[in-house]
């Protein structure tokens, strides 16, 4: 898990046209201590932390996960120019999500260039169906010049490409 914890960081590729790849291998097995935090991806620490993706790829290699990939649980995360591609997700949890968040102090941003492409979801829950792009309890995704295209919902799941909780007015924006 690559865990970002009140820090300004930047991933970016030296040169733009040879993309870097942030990639998950098989054998990324989170523990199930706790419910939230076996991300590949954690984000936190309430206006200091801020993760910046740019001009890279993350990338599942098709490896069946049952967590979060990104998820922020406060700050700022940016994607630029940024892949996310070939996650098979396969939730079992409320309001999981490729790319997710849970609070009021988090802000996500989508941002030119960015494709979010080739990605799975199966998975059921009644109330709060698993989704590619997750908001609740209060956080906030801006979504700006990014392209969603391409992501498959099973057959047999409920799960979606954008949810949007209840709790504390979460915002989805797109401009």
């Amino acid at each position: 898990t690559l865990k970002i914890d009140s820090k300004k960081i930047t991933i970016t590729s030296e040169n733009p046209d040879d993309k870097k790849r942030i990639i998950t291998s098989g054998d990324f097995e989170p523990d199930n201590a706790s419910m939230y935090e076996n991300s590949l991806i954690d984000v936190r620490g309430t206006g200091t932390a801020e993760a910046t993706f740019d001009h890279v790829i993350i990338d599942g290699d098709d490896v069946q996960l049952t967590d979060f990939v990104i998820h922020v649980w406060s700050g700022t995360t940016i994607f630029t120019n940024t892949e996310i591609i070939n996650f098979n997700l396969n939730y079992r949890r409320g309001g999981d999500g490729l790319i997710a968040t849970r609070s009021a102090n988090a802000e996500i941003y989508i941002r030119e260039g960015t494709v979010i492409k080739d990605n799975t979801i199966s998975g059921w829950n009644r109330d709060n169906p698993p989704a590619l792009l997750s908001i609740g309890s209060g956080g906030k995704l801006y979504f700006e010049d990014g392209l969603v295209t391409n992501n498959t919902v099973n057959p047999g799941s409920n799960g979606v490409i954008v949810g949007l909780g209840q709790e504390n007015f979460p915002r989805f924006v797109m401009t």
